[in-house]
């Protein structure tokens, strides 16, 4: 069925998680400029609009975990 929600209790019992493609695409487009402090799209703001239950925070919370683990990899003190 097209544009249907994955079944998230039979991808618990399976084991895996399931990401919606859009929480991927922003993960992967935002990567490059949360890793480079001189990339041209650091003065650009992103606002995502999903309605509730879309998947906004996991996509952010994703973003924010790879920006906490990148900032401990160079600055370990």
């Amino acid at each position: 069925m097209e544009g249907a929600q994955p079944d998230e209790n039979e991808a618990r019992l399976k084991g895996k998680g399931n990401w919606r493609a859009f929480q991927i695409a922003f993960l992967l487009a935002a990567v490059p400029s949360s890793a480079d402090p001189l990339h041209d799209d650091r003065e650009v703001v992103d606002l995502i609009y999903f309605p509730t239950g879309g998947g906004k925070t996991e996509a952010y919370l994703g973003l924010s975990a790879f920006t906490m683990v990148l900032r401990r990899l160079r600055n370990p003190w």
